[in-house]
């Protein structure tokens, strides 16, 4: 029996936070809202309504976490730049407000946490 060999670099956590993206350099205005599905220290992959992102774009990433009390007492943002992977037909949203789009970013710098 052949086993399937895990090719991440990176454990993902599967999280649904707010996030905000926008692409670098865009003449767009606003952001895509969405929900993350999981996290890691890699990247990211959410649900969106837009569809405004191709594989090889430049993005800005928010991440909107909630307080937690003993850990991040007042809540912050994590903030990255990234470069989306690919964007699919979102199969199975858990969230119809955060839509139809399923987007995989690749962080290009390390995460910045904020309060």
């Amino acid at each position: 029996m052949m086993r399937w060999r895990e090719k991440r670099r990176y454990k993902r956590a599967s999280v649904e936070l707010e996030l905000n993206c926008q692409k670098v350099g865009s003449a767009e205005e606003g952001a895509y809202i969405g929900r993350t599905v999981n996290v890691s220290a890699g990247g990211v992959y959410f649900q969106t309504i837009g569809a405004g992102f191709e594989a090889g774009d430049t993005v800005r990433v928010e991440l909107l976490v909630p307080p937690k009390a003993g850990q991040f007492e007042l809540g912050g943002r994590v903030r990255a730049v990234g470069r989306v992977l690919r964007k699919e037909v979102a199969v199975g949203s858990s969230d119809s407000s955060y839509g139809g789009w399923g987007v995989a970013v690749e962080f290009c710098q390390r995460p910045r946490v904020s309060e």
